[in-house]
Parts: C-alpha cells; sequence; structure tokens
C-alpha cells in the first residue's frame, strides 16, 4: 500500500498532467484569451454616418494623384477609429484554394460592409458574401485569385455600387491618414511574407491586402486584417506597414507601386 505521503505526491502529479492536459488541448483558446488581454486598446469607434459627418472632400477620381495643396485637405484628427466589421478570409478556417487568397475579397467585404451600415452577422453570413464575389471576379476577370488595387476597385464598384472608388499610387503615410482621418477606410495591397504578421500560416503570403480603418497618437496603423482571425483591430506601426505595401504587378509584388483603394458609395 501506498504511504499517505505517497498518495498526496501521485495526487498532485496525477493533477498536474491534468491540467497540463487541459492546456494542451486547449492551448488555441488560452493562446486567444492571452491575446485578448494583452491587446492594446484602440480609440472608440465612429460609425459609418458619423464618418460621412467628416469634414471632408470626395477621393480623387485621378488614379495617379499624389499630391494634394493644403488648402484643399481638412486637417486630420490626431487619432481616429472606424467602425469597420471584421471577417477572416476564412470565416470557418478552412484555408482551401479559394480563402488561401481571399483577402481581397475579405477587405472588399469589411469596406462594403461599413458603408452599407450592416454588421457582418456570422461566419456563414461572412462566407456566402466573400463565395459571392469570387463569382462575379471569374465572370470579370476569369479568375479570382490575386487582383491588383485596380481589378479589385472595379469589382468592389460593381459588386457594392459603389459610385466613386478611387486608386491612388506612389502614396505616402501621410496621403493614407488623411484619407482614413476623413472618414475612408482604406485598402491596400502588401508583400504579406516574412510573415507580415506573427499569427500568419508559414512564412506568409506572396501577396495580400487589409484594410486601414484608423491610426493612432502613437505612430500605429488600426487595421482589420483578414489573414488571421485575431486580424480585428490590429495595430501595426505606421513604418513597418508603409514598407510593405506593392501592388500585384502581375506577381512581381516586391517592385509593384505603393497604391491604396478608397471607395465611397456616393
Amino acid at each position: 500500500m501506498l504511504s499517505q505521503g505517497r498518495k498526496i505526491i501521485f495526487i498532485l502529479i496525477a493533477a498536474a498532467i491534468i491540467v497540463i492536459g487541459g492546456f494542451y488541448l486547449n492551448r488555441g483558446m488560452v493562446r486567444d484569451i492571452i491575446f485578448e488581454i494583452q491587446k492594446p486598446a484602440v480609440p472608440e469607434p465612429l460609425s459609418s454616418e458619423a464618418a460621412r459627418e467628416l469634414p471632408t472632400a470626395s477621393p480623387s477620381e485621378i488614379a495617379d494623384q499624389t499630391v494634394r495643396k493644403e488648402s484643399q485637405t481638412p486637417p486630420s484628427p490626431d487619432e481616429i477609429n472606424l467602425d469597420v466589421p471584421f471577417t477572416p478570409q476564412a470565416p470557418f478556417a478552412v484555408w482551401d484554394a479559394f480563402h488561401d487568397d481571399a483577402c481581397e475579397e475579405a477587405a472588399a467585404l469589411m469596406v462594403g460592409r461599413f458603408w452599407q451600415n450592416r454588421p457582418i452577422k456570422s461566419p456563414a453570413d461572412a462566407d456566402a458574401e466573400l463565395l459571392a464575389i469570387g463569382k462575379l471576379e471569374d465572370q470579370l476577370f476569369g479568375q479570382n485569385k490575386d487582383t491588383d488595387a485596380q481589378d479589385t476597385a472595379y469589382f468592389m464598384q460593381k459588386f457594392y455600387g459603389f459610385k466613386n472608388v478611387s486608386i491612388r499610387y506612389n502614396i505616402t503615410i501621410e496621403d493614407i491618414k488623411s484619407e482614413v482621418g476623413r472618414g475612408f477606410p482604406v485598402i491596400v495591397p502588401l508583400d504579406g511574407r516574412g510573415p507580415l504578421n506573427p499569427y500568419f500560416r508559414g512564412n506568409g503570403p506572396d501577396y495580400h491586402m487589409l484594410v486601414i480603418k484608423g491610426y493612432t497618437k502613437d505612430g500605429k496603423f488600426i487595421t482589420n486584417d483578414p489573414g488571421t482571425k485575431r486580424g480585428k483591430d490590429y495595430l501595426y506601426d505606421e513604418k513597418y506597414l508603409y514598407d510593405r505595401i506593392h501592388d500585384w504587378n502581375g506577381g512581381d509584388v516586391l517592385n509593384g507601386r505603393k497604391a491604396m483603394i478608397v471607395a465611397r458609395p456616393d
């Protein structure tokens, strides 16, 4: 028979095994909890209705405009966070051939729902719209993979009925902040390798898109990054993200121009 002391040691070891096993089996959930606890605070979100009331000028209709006169651009707020709804590009975490490349569709969906003032109700709601966008791309382009800024803007205009979708090239950090500060969520194409985000699988995608929906006083862009389920309100250092901005450029992403897409329904 075991002595009382050995019984206690046995019970403690068994309890430790159970606890460790529980953490291992639920390590994803534990990681999510830790992520949320450590997540930096962001400014209060601003609705699309409130965004429409900001001092603004319409986005440029000239695709390669890079300079605006100071008198034409209202001053940007010190910080802002537009209330753009979030979905990952694989709402059910099924990374098949379509969802593995659905960042463009997910970015468009988030901006589309923002201007429609419609929440993303569920993974099923998001996935149905992603697939519908993909079907439209097949009709427009004969494929739905790796659309550049121009094609992404085009299918956004067709799918959501936006009257004003502009693409600006050779942009600066201040150009991005100027648009966001006037209430326009911005979509940017990126080199996702490295990876861009520590929560990406493997080395990250050769090409990626996300939504910049705000910025902070201390030099961070607030994004909705569809490449990870942890992408809502994800903070990137402004320069770090800016340096990664490159358009598709026929697959030669690192030599692609710096670009952003700005959409508004009116």
